[in-house]
């Protein structure tokens, strides 16, 4: 079998998705013939860096005519049995721009419900929030929908041990990786504010706060609420190119989405936000499938009983090594049963084989034509 990716790329191309596509492109290469090309004004360096990668196809919403010749191309060349496109805005673009004969299979890479959706005979989701969305709407009633969370591969987590003189060796170290600007400005403010409360009780901590600045304000605002706690801003592109190297840093890790995969797949106890707590809430095995639910995002959704006996979890966590031990065994089986990429494996070949059959409902030239002018005018205007 052979199948060919495309992605969008706008900007700096290292979002949670681009690590998604690089490492279940990668396991995936191991069974299949596989191909990645992008599709935009911008470059990735993740998934330059795939063994996949073909080429950027460039696109800035004045050279479809250009695009559609290049696109087909690729294809021609590649000769794929599946095109998989790994975002709506690539499958918006691609749809329009090729044979309806091609087997298309899209991928809804986590986050909040969408407004409206183009429709997709193959849709690949993340998380079970997304699945009730979609099937609830009779557009997509014929539409074969999977829910497949696993997406990291663990080959792929590592420690660069140039970075280990970061390390506070005589902390209880906690680390956020996010992008500083407002999108994860709440989750990060309750990272400080954790370090707060901890401190109170004499605790020894520190917290990192790693990711790309995407805006300098929200940056500054940090560091002056910051400047008498024990928080250390890692913002240089050399270490939030990849980020997930730096959790060598962490005792335990407040994150979201494809961050508490990582931090599972090293064995490192795991927080998440919620939208109800003004603390990052520890995941355990009562709170796990919750969390799960939503993604573990930003739109959590924290128990009463968790609300109750997040300060004494966290506490203990910190000076109880008989539960820490505990909390990373239970980080290493939340993995193993849920984000693996080699457990996807045979899920993403069973899409593939079942989209390859004849269907009731099939995809139609011009049936998605308003989110596809709109992928294009949103190119005209914002590149």
């Amino acid at each position: 079998m052979r199948v060919l990716f495309f992605i969008t790329v706008r900007g700096h191309g290292r979002g949670g998705h681009f690590h998604s596509l690089n490492h279940i492109a990668s396991a995936l290469g191991e069974k299949v013939k596989v191909g990645i090309y992008s599709i935009g004004p911008g470059k990735s360096e993740v998934i330059s860096r795939n063994p996949f990668y073909k080429g950027d196809c460039f696109f800035n919403g004045r050279n479809l005519l250009s695009l559609k010749r290049q696109i087909n191309k690729n294809i021609q060349d590649f000769n794929p049995d599946i095109i998989h496109c790994f975002d709506a805005t690539s499958y918006n673009i691609v749809s329009l721009l090729i044979d309806s004969k091609y087997k298309i299979v899209v991928n809804k890479c986590g986050g909040p419900d969408p407004i409206e959706y183009p429709f997709v005979e193959n849709l690949i989701l993340f998380s079970k929030e997304n699945k009730r969305w979609f099937e609830k709407y009779t557009k997509f009633e014929k539409s074969s929908i999977y829910l497949i969370p696993n997406r990291v591969n663990k080959n792929e987590l590592f420690v660069d041990k140039s970075y280990r003189p970061l390390k506070k060796k005589d902390s209880f170290c906690f680390v956020r990786i996010a992008r500083i600007g407002n999108t994860y400005k709440k989750s990060i403010e309750d990272s400080i504010r954790l370090i707060e409360q901890v401190k109170t009780n004499d605790a020894n901590v520190h917290l990192y706060i790693i990711g790309a600045i995407e805006s300098e304000e929200v940056l500054a605002n940090f560091k002056q609420k910051t400047q008498n706690l024990p928080v250390t801003f890692v913002t240089d592109h050399e270490y939030t190119k990849k980020a997930s190297n730096m959790l060598y840093l962490a005792d335990a890790v407040i994150a979201t989405g494809r961050g508490i995969m990582e931090a599972t797949g090293l064995g490192i106890p795991i927080l998440t936000p919620a939208k109800n707590a003004n603390l990052p809430i520890l995941v355990q095995k009562n709170n796990f499938d919750s969390f799960l639910e939503t993604n573990f995002s930003q739109r959590n959704v924290a128990s009463e009983d968790d609300l109750k006996s997040n300060n004494k979890n966290i506490n203990q966590l910190i000076e109880n090594r008989l539960v820490y031990e505990n909390l990373k065994n239970q980080s290493l089986a939340f993995f193993n049963d849920y984000f693996d990429v080699q457990g996807a494996v045979p899920k993403y070949l069973e899409v593939y084989n079942n989209s390859l059959q004849p269907t009731e409902q099939k995809r139609k030239p011009l049936m998605n034509i308003k989110y596809q002018l709109k992928t294009i005018y949103s190119f005209l205007k914002n590149g």
